[in-house]
Parts: C-alpha cells; sequence; structure tokens
C-alpha cells in the first residue's frame, strides 16, 4: 500500500494514495459508476476502514438517476442496512456511516462516521 499522509487537520487528501488497490481486488458494484473510476475507486477502497472492505458496493441514490430530492435519498437509505458511503460529484463530501439517513441534530454523533 502507498503511503497515507495526514493533512494538519487529520483529513487524508485522495491525491496522497499513491497506490490504489487493483482493480481485480475491488468489490463488485450493482452497476457501473458515472461518478467513479476504478482508479479512483481503487484510492477510495485502501482508504477505508478494514470493516468496510470487501464489500460489495451498490449504488442506492444517485441525483443522475433518482433527482435531488432529499426525501428520496432518506428513503432509499433505508433499503440496505449497515455501511453507507456518500460521496459528493466534486468528492469534497465523502462519509461513511452505519445507519439510514435520518434528520437530527448535526452536532451530536456516536463517533461511527469516518469522513475521507
Amino acid at each position: 500500500m502507498g503511503d497515507i499522509s495526514n493533512s494538519k487537520d487529520g483529513e487524508i487528501s485522495m491525491q496522497t494514495l499513491n497506490e490504489p488497490a487493483p482493480s481485480e481486488t475491488l468489490p463488485e458494484t450493482s452497476e457501473p459508476s458515472l461518478l467513479l473510476s476504478e482508479k479512483t475507486r481503487g484510492a477510495l477502497y485502501v482508504a477505508l476502514p478494514a470493516l468496510a472492505q470487501g464489500k460489495k458496493w451498490v449504488l442506492l441514490y444517485s441525483t443522475w438517476r433518482h433527482g435531488i430530492s432529499l426525501s428520496t435519498l432518506y428513503r432509499r437509505s433505508m433499503l440496505c442496512p449497515g455501511l453507507t458511503l456518500l460521496l459528493s460529484e466534486d468528492f469534497t463530501l465523502c462519509l461513511m456511516f452505519e445507519s439510514d439517513l435520518k434528520l437530527q441534530d448535526p452536532s451530536v454523533t456516536d463517533g461511527s462516521m469516518f469522513k475521507y
């Protein structure tokens, strides 16, 4: 694996992942991604916590396919319980959490979220 260096605030930058996982070792996906190239998916995969590696990636919500309704995002997040990876198109937001999405006070957390 490549050297992963952290920024001053503890976040991992995708540019520092110099050895993405080979595409043949990546878990299968439910469908091809319009957002993630295999190289980007490999870089993201090696940065995930160990408990998230090896699991099938299922597309639950895409603005391209499902529109921009937050209620649709919340409803679809309940379809597959377990770990969820939420990515923004420009990768300014990359969150992993274990539960369905629901509105709540954003200052309250149980520490089970991985921010990439």
